[in-house]
């Protein structure tokens, strides 16, 4: 029915503002909780020292990232409330988890992270983009759904929409591509690299979400 229909569209902000704070707090908690930065100050090879200082800056984007996409999709969009909106959320924070445990646990790469902790770390962080991508695609799907209640904010930002949801693909495969290549090949500098290149594409999609938003709130836009 109409009524329930719009008291469900009414009360997506605040859900979603309750649920993604409540979960990113969760995760930027534990993250501070099991930080080390004394791994930043210890005496190991600069590939070792750039790997904790470029993981522990992703998981920090990743936090920050994933709450800001969430904050604009609750306050530019519009949707009846589904369970894979419910779900996806939940499932993000599992994957923040594991990125969190095995960018902090382990932190150095192999023989100083007394495993093969850092394949892992990149798996998590597959799983996560893949994630990613479907709750972008999960919003963008009901969203165009709904066209008519959004079609002032899809005249502005669906062609951005279409090239995110493009691009975050390149996110899953430099991290499924960092995962293999650090399963099979133990040298430091690899892992350094590949996550130099997951930083530089999520300072990217930043970049391009605030000049696209930025023009969307503009007082004249």
């Amino acid at each position: 029915m109409k009524l329930f229909r719009d008291r469900s569209i009414r009360a997506n902000a605040s859900f979603y503002m309750t649920m993604i704070s409540l979960i990113q707090s969760l995760a930027l908690g534990y993250f501070a909780t099991t930080l080390k930065p004394d791994s930043l100050f210890a005496p190991v090879s600069f590939a070792a020292w750039l790997f904790s200082f470029f993981s522990y800056g992703l998981v920090v984007q990743m936090i920050v990232i994933t709450w800001h996409e969430y904050s604009i999709g609750a306050i530019c969009y519009t949707w009846p409330l589904g369970y894979s909106d419910s779900w996806i959320p939940i499932l993000l924070g599992f994957c923040e988890y594991f990125v969190i445990t095995f960018a902090t646990a382990g932190h150095l790469p192999y023989s100083f992270a007394g495993g093969r902790s850092v394949p892992y770390f990149f798996i998590a962080l597959t799983a996560f983009a893949v994630l990613g991508w479907v709750a972008f695609y999960n919003q963008y799907q009901k969203v165009v759904t709904d066209r008519m209640e959004n079609r002032e904010i899809l005249a502005l930002v669906e062609p951005y929409l279409i090239s995110t949801r493009r691009l975050m693909f390149g996110n899953i495969f430099t991290y499924f591509f960092g995962f293999l290549a650090t399963w099979w090949c133990s040298r430091e500098w690899v892992s350094v690299l590949f996550l130099v290149a997951g930083n530089a594409t999520l300072i990217f999609h930043a970049v391009r979400s605030k000049r696209v938003y930025d023009r969307v709130f503009a007082p004249d836009a």
